[in-house]
């Protein structure tokens, strides 16, 4: 429960479980039942999600002040981000059409065609969850705040070395 007493009189709310962040859920899932709350007493960026001033109540949403803060240190990141440079991150998620990778305050995609040089190559074989990958920059849309990466592109491209493989 939150208590606040600048918003008029006194008002009491919560912050419903699923609307803590990952973060503060895990050290909220791993106390031990009838103990002492470790966050209980800490200050927390939230969100106001609903406000009753009939019921002098109000519920808040860490999640949603924590996707606001990542969005905007994202758009930031992306300020400074330029395409064709080469970056480190680790690959987050993998889907049929391509693989995320975190790069910390950002987050952007490898389509399958920028996987690799190869037409017939698996996504599952190039890369895996919790990889750390060098990725080569190939669009930042700062209006979509979208990314997108390349690992072919690190890569020498086939061509250039037919003339060692072959007379």
């Amino acid at each position: 429960f939150v208590g606040a007493s600048n918003l008029g009189s006194a008002v009491r709310g919560f912050v419903p479980l699923s609307q803590l962040a990952p973060p503060t859920r895990a050290i909220v899932n791993n106390c031990q039942e009838g103990g002492e709350i470790p966050i209980a007493g800490k200050t927390m960026r939230v969100k106001i999600l609903e406000l009753d001033k009939e019921k002098n109540r109000f519920i808040l949403s860490e999640m949603a002040a924590f996707r606001e803060y990542q969005e905007k240190e994202k758009a930031k990141f992306l300020v400074y981000l330029k395409e064709g440079e080469t970056r480190k991150g680790k690959v987050t998620s993998i889907h049929p059409f391509g693989a995320f990778v975190n790069l910390g305050p950002a987050e952007g995609l490898i389509p399958l065609s920028e996987l690799s040089w190869q037409a017939n190559a698996k996504l599952s074989d190039m890369v895996k969850i919790g990889d750390e990958l060098e990725v080569y920059v190939l669009k930042v849309d700062k209006e979509a705040n979208r990314i997108a990466f390349s690992l072919k592109r690190i890569q020498a491209p086939p061509w250039e070395n037919i003339a060692d493989k072959y007379q």
